[in-house]
């Protein structure tokens, strides 16, 4: 009988670990912390189009269920900010685009980042997030590039 316990409290154990290291990251944050006002530099060796509007880069694989479940959603969002933002989509699984996952520092699917015309990371997301979410931070990045861009054509 003690054995028992003893294996109940381990079990116990790490079903609350695994709860505390993943509930974060299905959030969509990597370590528990909002991460969406991080600015980093884009990576050198990119794929990405040259624009100068604000780039939504999605990785994603269609062996992603999240991913799945967030194509219609996003890809309403894509007709929604037409000609305001450029969407890019990256399978992260085709080899031809995992030098491109690897320096965006992709580790977990979906993985969202939206990059300035500058290329700037300007925000990062990975795994579920709301589509409102998502149209709220579109919205801000282009009314705040939309607002640049009046302020530097006046100058």
């Amino acid at each position: 009988m003690a054995i028992q316990n003893k294996i109940i409290i381990f079990i116990v154990f790490i079903g609350f670990t695994a709860l505390m290291w993943f509930s974060p990251r299905f959030a969509g944050l990597a370590s528990g912390e909002d991460n969406h006002d991080t600015h980093t530099q884009m990576p050198e060796q990119q794929t990405l189009p040259e624009t100068d509007r604000p780039i939504f880069v999605e990785f994603y694989s269609d062996e992603c269920g999240i991913c799945e479940r967030l194509k219609p959603g996003i890809a309403q969002l894509e007709l929604d900010f037409n000609g305001r933002i450029e969407f890019f989509r990256v399978d992260a699984n085709a080899m031809e685009n995992r030098a491109l996952a690897e320096n965006f520092n992709v580790y977990s699917l979906p993985s969202f980042f939206i990059v300035s015309p500058d290329s700037e990371i300007v925000f990062s997301h990975e795994g579920l997030i709301s589509i409102e979410s998502l149209r709220d931070t579109l919205q801000s990045a282009v009314e705040k590039y939309t607002v640049q861009e009046s302020t530097n054509s006046d100058s």
